[in-house]
């Protein structure tokens, strides 16, 4: 049931109370108890709260052709001590026995609620995809599945039957019934000679034709096979059976009074007469390990671990981890209910310090009887890589003693890694590192010169390379950061050529240290091999450790040394294109007095003569080894980057750029040989747009001010230019290139000849900007959608001054703490935000306060990751505490998600400006495509009324999983437009966990679909700054005509760790509309 409280009406010291009393539920302290039973009508584990278990699972066939339809029974009861509610048991298909988001779901059974010791029976057919591959399968049964159940133990609820999914010809075409006996139990498991016991079976005919009345037979047997030397017990007489169909069994047992106490079976023998041919004869035999005995007089039980594995030997941290062991009783006595303790360990023996992962319980096992388990484990995902031991403790339950102890004890080994070496993934590696000098003093620099190289197989984002300094040879906590390069994005086998100066900090000690080098240190690249990304190189810090390196250098320098010049012997003729290659051959001379070994020469793109970290890589030659005066010749043909302005370039060849020679001289390694870059087609028929007009409201600035621009776009050309894009740059110097930072885009309209348009946006000075000059950039055209007389004219540079002079950032909006970025200007009763909110409601310190000045900004916001309605009125009451105005507030009527991934959506509005029109429910997915089904409701915002769904789309390490779901983007419209009737309005908000741009969204583009963030303007906050463009709104253009502007709050101040934990790990997206009017 949706609760929505108007804070207008309800009293605010209610609203406090509800919220503490709602906070303190949610958080109440659920203690285990454990105890044993006997009955056979209850599970022998309980708890103190409900818990699910699936007990058992029979699949009707083993073989199962693709298309194919199978049914599937399905025990499971409820082994807590509280009544668990109505639940969901979900049927999945799987290429392994590990429940995840790539499994194909394939069916459910609705599960009545079930009072403490019940238990239930369920059925249900499944259809094997006629697209599943043939092999081996696995059908993954899930009870609770949706999470509706607050249960003892979350880790028990998946029961995994493997089959093999088989072409057609393989398949028995033979229609024969096909009988066995499932789901048996006894009432003991161990009986004194001449008592009784009770036996339960269900007899299913799994075969594909009707199936005569039989016999079912009760033997006592040494072993688990069905032979003449057996003694008989009982029969049951089973009915005819259809296809499919089963039928319950029971009958009393008595045990001989004559037998011999010990270890035997139970079995229980299906057509025991041969009445039925069937299709197969070898199943019809089902065996229950029984004790023959007085329990009062029996020894001491003797439990050991036979075997131990675990289904891999490498794993990911984080990923799914089965452990399967074989407990053996060999003692003379039967065992109690045992527990079993999985420790992730270090080492091989068990201390105090290892880490708990898993556990399992063992019931009662008979003397020289055996059974085992699997048990699922959780290895946190923040644990380090490295080298492990998986250590399994076999502990009795309640106190009972043993013959031997020792024996209670495995391990097995298990590796950590974040490698994926087969996926289709990218891979950076770094290669040709050369540091200045391997020693230096305290405040002086040194330089680092690598290659960030792409060896996966897909496209690699832009990343950061972080340099460290430390005492260990692996990145801690403890390393000092140094300094960072920006890694461009990298398709397969792509280089990016990086250079930083390194500053050796004054207040380390002299002393032996390591330069660590961490590629991708933000974690921005999913790749194939996640274990080469940091490089250690020893460095000396101090006066001594300088001498010692100077003296070597000395040892290794006297005498004569090769040198390696270049001279150019074919230069470029002619101008050059964007896009083209620059052909250079040149000669390698090696004009020393000593030989020079193999090295390499690299070709960039540069705007001067000068070798340095701006410069665009543009590829390498090997070079052979050079006997003194040898010459060899080479060529290299770099491409001219496809957004090179016209005007004057260089093509720079760098001589030993992998510093493998000792030379004389290391100054003469450079050649800059000069071409010209056209873009001009001055006497074409085109269209040629241009900024016309470029102004500031001021020309000073300080850090954090926002800053007024006026824009002028004209088409200068003879044809009319199409819609395109124009996008504005932060920029240190007057170059537009990919070390610039997104502030803001606009969407341009088709200009006519002569035409104007006219933008004003506001910006913001970054924070951490420098004092001096720095550049505001103005980028017409900047997707290339618009082909024109003149290319070299798009670019448009404003220069202001950064200094504590210019003008000042804003006032703080609503009194809002100084640790929060807010922007007053920003019109709030117009403007509609969404947000991820961070896991609002668990035990995370959430600064409610800062939160409500961020979300002040807005009349209504949508919101991702709400953990609980007690959080959702606690923010509510934090809003109306900021601003001195009522708020009101909507939750979703149930969680959605999936495992510890559950959340509900939110919406909170002031009362004044919004009004509620009532919810449109979740989106409709009854195959469970989507995992968190995006919520809607309707709202009026003056006079515009409109529909504001949420949406926090499924994350993941593959982006694939991401991708799956953003192709139902135009499913989702669809039924949002369609549940509404005549309101054409919607927007859908959220949390996507892709950019807006990424091909999975099929749907932009379709219907006027858009969305209003720029793929460039990153919206997630990470430690050391924003990264990630995955928030967004998605709505109809052309139906949305009340749409007015939209962007982002960036409330962060430099103080993006602190932030993260404490407000969120996102900032709001916004749109704002024309509320005079309603459109629709």
């Amino acid at each position: 049931m949706c609760l929505s409280m108007n804070a207008s009406k309800t009293p605010l010291f209610f609203t406090i109370v509800l919220a503490l009393v709602l906070a303190a539920c949610g958080s109440e302290d659920v203690s285990l108890h454990h105890r044993i039973t006997q009955s056979a009508d209850q599970l022998e584990l309980q708890f103190d709260t409900a818990d699910l278990i699936v007990t058992s699972v029979r699949l009707a066939a083993a073989e199962v052709e693709p298309g194919a339809r199978v049914r599937v029974d399905v025990a499971l009861g409820n082994q807590g001590s509280e009544a668990a509610s109505q639940s969901q048991l979900r049927y999945m298909l799987s290429s392994d026995p590990t429940l995840d988001e790539g499994d194909r779901y394939l069916n459910y059974d609705g599960v009545d609620a079930l009072e403490p010791g019940a238990s239930a029976s369920e059925y249900a057919n499944i259809r094997v995809p006629e697209s599943w591959s043939v092999g081996t399968a696995f059908l993954l049964v899930v009870a609770d599945y949706r999470g509706d159940i607050d249960e003892a133990r979350e880790d028990n609820n998946l029961y995994v039957v493997p089959f093999e999914v088989v072409s057609p010809k393989q398949v028995d075409d033979a229609l024969l019934p096909d009988l066995l006996a499932h789901n048996a139990s006894l009432s003991s498991s161990i009986s004194a000679p001449g008592s009784l016991i009770e036996a339960r079976v269900r007899v299913l005919n799994q075969g594909f034709a009707h199936s005569d009345a039989s016999q079912l037979r009760y033997y006592l047997s040494s072993d688990a096979s069905w032979g003449d030397d057996d003694r008989y017990l009982n029969y049951d007489r089973v009915g005819s059976l259809s296809s499919g169909e089963g039928e319950q069994e029971s009958a009393n047992l008595r045990i001989p009074a004559a037998v011999t106490p010990g270890a035997y079976f139970i079995l229980f023998v299906t057509d025991a007469k041969a009445a039925v041919a069937e299709s197969d004869e070898d199943n019809n035999v089902l065996a229950l390990d029984f004790y023959v005995g007085d329990g009062p007089s029996l020894g001491l039980p003797d439990l050991a671990v036979a075997t131990l594995g675990l289904d891999v030997t490498s794993l990911q941290p984080g990923g799914p981890l089965y452990a399967t062991i074989e407990v053996q009783n060999q003692g003379t006595g039967l065992s109690v209910t045992t527990g079993v303790r999985y420790y992730l360990s270090t080492d091989d023996a068990l201390s105090a310090d290892d880490t708990l992962i898993g556990s399992d319980t063992i019931e009662p096992i008979g003397p020289q009887a055996r059974r085992t388990e699997q048990a699922r484990l959780v290895v946190h995902e923040s644990t380090r890589v490295g080298n492990y031991w998986v250590l399994a403790s076999v502990e009795p339950l309640i106190e009972q003693g043993e013959v031997v102890l020792e024996n209670n004890f495995s391990r097995t080994a298990l590796v950590l890694s974040k490698d994926r070496p087969d996926a289709l993934l990218a891979d950076l590696q770094m290669e040709n590192i050369v540091l200045s000098a391997a020693a230096g003093v305290q405040g002086e620099q040194v330089s680092i010169a690598l290659d960030v190289v792409n060896r996966g197989i897909v496209d690699a984002p832009r990343s950061r390379l972080k340099y460290y300094i430390s005492t260990q040879s692996s990145y801690d906590a403890s390393a000092r950061y140094l300094n960072y390069d920006a890694v461009s994005e990298l398709q397969p086998g792509a280089v990016s050529a990086e250079t930083a100066n390194l500053r050796v900090p004054a207040a380390l000690p002299s002393g032996d240290y390591f330069i660590l080098l961490v590629a991708d240190d933000t974690d921005v690249v999913d790749e194939r091999i996640e274990s080469n990304n940091q490089r250690a190189l020893p460095f000396g810090i101090g006066p001594e450790a300088v001498a010692a390196l100077e003296l070597e250098d000395e040892e290794a320098g006297s005498g004569p040394q090769a040198d390696l010049v270049l001279e150019a012997t074919l230069v470029p003729s002619g101008d050059a294109a964007p896009g083209e290659r620059v052909g250079l051959s040149i000669s390698v001379w090696n004009r020393g007095a000593l030989r020079a070994e193999e090295s390499r020469v690299k070709y960039y793109i540069s705007r001067d003569p000068v070798y340095d970290v701006t410069d665009v890589y543009g590829g390498y030659d090997r070079v052979i080894a050079l006997e003194p005066d040898q010459r060899t010749p080479e060529q290299g043909s770099p491409r001219v980057p496809r957004d090179a302005q016209g005007g004057l370039w260089y093509v720079l060849a760098v001589a030993d750029a992998n510093n493998a020679v000792d030379e004389s001289e290391e100054n003469n390694n450079v050649l800059a040989v000069p071409f010209i870059v056209d873009v001009d087609t001055p006497d074409a028929e085109l269209p040629d747009l241009l900024v016309s007009r470029f102004t500031t409201d001021y020309e000073r600035y300080q850090p954090n001010a926002q800053v007024d621009i006026q824009l002028e776009i004209s088409n200068q050309g003879s044809l009319d230019a199409s819609g395109s894009r124009l996008k504005l740059y932060w920029s240190k110097d007057e170059l537009y290139d990919a070390s610039d930072r997104f502030l803001d885009y606009r969407v341009l309209p088709e200009l006519e000849v002569d035409g104007l348009f006219e933008i004003a946006l506001r910006v913001r000075v970054p924070f951490e900007a420098d004092f001096g000059a720095a550049y505001l950039i103005a980028v017409l055209d900047v997707e290339g959608q618009v082909s024109e007389r003149f290319e070299s004219n798009n670019v448009v540079p404003k220069v202001i001054t950064v200094d504590a002079l210019g003008k000042a950032q804003p006032t703080a909006r609503d009194a809002c703490p100084d640790y929060l970025t807010t922007d007053p200007l920003l019109d709030h009763t117009k403007s509609i935000g969404a947000m991820n909110v961070l896991h609002m409601g668990w035990a995370n310190g959430k600064d409610y306060d800062g939160l409500a000045c961020v979300l002040s900004h807005f009349a209504i916001s949508a919101l991702n990751e709400v953990e609980s309605e007690a959080a959702l009125m606690t923010l509510t009451y934090a809003l109306e505490q900021r601003t001195g105005e009522d708020w009101d507030y909507h939750i979703s009527p149930q969680e959605v998600g999936y495992g510890d991934s559950k959340e509900y959506y939110g919406f909170v509005w002031r009362v004044e400006l919004v009004t509620f029109l009532g919810g449109v429910g979740f989106f409709d997915d009854p195959q469970d495509v989507i995992k968190r089904d995006p919520y809607g409701a309707n709202f009026r915002l003056g006079a515009f009324d409109f529909t504001l769904v949420a949406f926090h789309q499924r994350n993941g390490g593959l982006i694939s999983i991401r991708r799956d779901e953003a192709q139902y983007l135009t499913d989702i419209v669809t039924f949002f437009q369609d549940a509404n009737g005549a309101e054409e309005d919607l927007l859908i908000g959220g949390d996507f966990n892709l950019p807006g741009n990424d091909h999975a969204f099929t749907a932009v583009g379709w219907e006027g679909v858009t969305y209003s963030v720029d793929h460039e303007q990153p919206t997630s906050i990470a430690d050391g700054g924003l990264r990630n463009s995955f928030d967004n709104f998605f709505y109809q253009s052309h139906l949305l005509t009340e749409l007015t502007g939209a962007g982002v709050l960036d409330f962060t101040r430099g103080n993006h760790a602190e932030l993260r934990r404490s407000v969120s790990d996102h900032i709001p997206v916004w749109v704002q509309v024309d509320t005079s009017v309603d459109l629709d």
